[in-house]
């Protein structure tokens, strides 16, 4: 049985088998070399003719499709065909007025001297907060955070670097109740692999158990500006749909010297 998408044994492989010999039973399917036409609106006629053994890859114009997603497949005397319509686009307006589905995700950057304004040298703490929405949690996790041009993350592994306080998302451990930390009411998103990009932070994990969790990195001011605040993003890798994402902000950094208002 196909639960939620998942094949739980080699059994229900078979009967997908059995099932689609079912469907494909009165088919009708030449063997032969048979002329196939493709017609979207706006556009020119096309017309190929298909081996049964190959495949033909037919790119919409995009812009056509939105306005009227319709397109017309006709083969010669009526055969059979198989084909897939495949669509691939960003959500921009995800990323900016913020999304939530099947996580909350909320971001804060803290300046690490108390101060609420960030100048250039200053050393701040980026911390993001998750709460799973389903209580059986999920696998597979990447938490995929873009900086604003005005930061770079500190890597505490390059001993040039300029110690920081320890992060508890350092730990290689993942015992369940190690995890938890009491002054934050939420469970450290302690990662399986993380990346240190210089332009993001990514963090990956292999599962997360339904409730709070709380990723933080350190990262430096390097030059002022006003800047924008990406949107930073929870998503399972092999469920893309189930993602969330903050709203994009604003970063200010302002110069050593400057009088802050």
């Amino acid at each position: 049985m196909n639960r939620e998408g998942i094949w739980t044994s080699t059994s229900d492989t078979g009967w997908s088998l059995v099932a689609l010999a079912e469907y494909f039973k009165g088919a009708n399917f030449t063997g032969k070399p048979i002329k196939v036409t493709l017609r979207q609106e706006g556009r020119q006629e096309t017309n190929i003719l298909l081996n049964p053994r190959d495949s033909y890859y037919y790119q919409l114009d995009s812009a056509s499709f939105l306005r009227k997603p319709s397109v017309n497949i006709a083969s010669e005397g009526g055969a059979d065909l198989i084909y897939m319509l495949s669509l691939t686009f960003p959500r921009t307006d995800l990323a900016e007025k913020g999304y939530s589905k099947g996580f909350r995700i909320h971001k804060t950057i803290e300046n690490m001297d108390g101060s609420k304004e960030i100048k250039v040298g200053d050393v701040v703490k980026v911390r993001i907060d998750i709460e799973t929405e389903d209580r059986q949690g999920y696998n597979y996790i990447v938490v995929d955070d873009p900086l604003p041009a005005g930061l770079v993350a500190i890597n505490t592994a390059i001993k040039t670097e300029e110690a920081v306080p320890k992060t508890d998302s350092s730990s290689s451990e993942d015992y369940y109740w190690d995890e938890w930390d009491g002054e934050t009411g939420a469970f450290r998103f302690t990662p399986n692999h993380f990346e240190m990009r210089d332009d993001r932070v990514l963090a990956f994990k292999d599962r997360a158990w339904g409730g709070r969790y709380q990723y933080s990195y350190y990262a430096r001011a390097v030059c002022e500006g006003s800047f924008v605040m990406p949107s930073a993003k929870v998503q399972l890798m092999y469920e893309p749909d189930i993602a969330s994402f903050t709203p994009m902000g604003q970063l200010v950094i302002y110069g050593r010297e400057d009088k802050i208002k």
